[in-house]
């Protein structure tokens, strides 16, 4: 599948198993000005098929047929006569080999970082990705000055905050009050253990939901499930959980449509949580940002730019008591949510300007 236009030739690449969600926005900012394809997984495909401005795609199994992607890539490339590329996952060892295989091309390359650390102590990244590509997207502000990049580098950030609205909005009482966690189940990930415990506890206020918006193995994640399996039936028919796959755009569209406010449940303790307060971000900021919806974080992030301003905060003992003065006052968010609409950072004019003064620097 291909249309001839007139236009410059761009690829946006993907090889990793995720951050699709970035993808929306990149060929929106670019669809007016280029031919833009995609590389992508197979499995991502559906995702991003229906989207408007996708003049030709390349599928990849990276799982099972790994030694064949660098050089389709590269033929592709050739072929369609590209001239600039935009790597959506830089951080993944397929990206280190076709990177190689490019060195001595004269194709304008880009990389979106999402473990933005990698850009300061990463051997691969620094020495052997850096060799072709000097230009990086990191996807908040606020993890800039943390950053000390190879000399010669460029770094700059823009926030893929557009989403295809696909969904049909969930049906919804008037007066509830619904609060979406974004992401796969992964106790590793999130304190979800800390959130349940206090559920159990105190119960939720009765307008209240919790929506675990992503994919639930219950045999990989056994405490959680078993926690979850613990309360009482009223309590556990308040939280919403979702089967093992991936829940596609439409449906997660659907429900972030209706959603009150964002959880991220980033707490002390979890996983990489000293990254996620210097050069990692969760991808839940951008939903934030994307749909309107006010963030609810755990007082660490406090000081952190974009969300000193657009976040409520707590203490963790507390997170159960906060939302039940949010469930008893919804005016609370009403001043968070016109802040991030109003907010001239997140729209589409400022964040394409960004994007394309990075991509299109030579």
């Amino acid at each position: 599948m291909h249309h001839q236009t007139g236009k410059k030739k761009i690829v946006l690449l993907e090889l990793g198993g995720s951050h699709v969600e970035c993808l929306y926005a990149q060929v929106l900012f670019l669809q007016p000005a280029y031919e833009v394809h995609v590389i992508c997984n197979r499995h991502l495909w559906p995702e991003l098929e229906k989207m408007e401005g996708i003049s030709g795609h390349q599928l990849h199994d990276t799982t099972h047929a790994r030694g064949q992607v660098v050089p389709q890539v590269k033929k592709y490339l050739k072929e369609h006569n590209i001239s600039q590329l935009v790597i959506n996952t830089t951080e993944i060892s397929l990206v280190r080999d076709l990177v190689l295989r490019l060195l001595f091309t004269r194709i304008n390359i880009t990389g979106v970082v999402h473990n933005a650390r990698k850009l300061n102590n990463s051997f691969t990244m620094r020495q052997i990705v850096g060799l072709k590509v000097k230009k990086f997207f990191v996807l908040n502000d606020a993890l800039l000055p943390h950053i000390h990049a190879r000399k010669g580098t460029t770094v700059g950030s823009f926030y893929p905050v557009f989403f295809p609205h696909t969904g049909t909005p969930v049906s919804k009482q008037p007066g509830e009050c619904w609060v979406s966690v974004p992401g796969s189940i992964e106790s590793s990930r999130r304190n979800y253990t800390g959130l349940l415990e206090q559920v159990k506890q105190n119960g939720l206020p009765a307008n209240m939901k919790i929506i675990f918006l992503g994919g639930f193995y219950p045999e990989r994640d056994p405490d959680i499930a078993a926690q979850l399996a613990a309360l009482p039936p009223q309590q556990r028919k308040q939280l919403v959980t979702f089967g093992p796959e991936l829940v596609p755009q439409t449906v997660f569209d659907a429900w972030m449509q209706q959603t009150d406010l964002i959880l991220p449940l980033l707490h002390p303790g979890v996983h990489k949580f000293g990254e996620y307060l210097t050069t990692r971000i969760s991808g839940a900021y951008n939903l934030s940002f994307g749909y309107g919806i006010p963030l609810l974080m755990e007082q660490s992030f406090s000081s952190w730019g974009d969300l000193a301003q657009h976040a409520l905060f707590y203490q963790v003992p507390d997170l159960a008591g906060m939302l039940k003065a949010i469930a008893a006052n919804p005016d609370l968010l009403k001043d968070k949510r016109a802040g991030i609409s109003a907010d001239p950072k997140f729209t589409l004019d400022e964040q394409q300007r960004r994007y394309l003064a990075l991509v299109e620097k030579a």
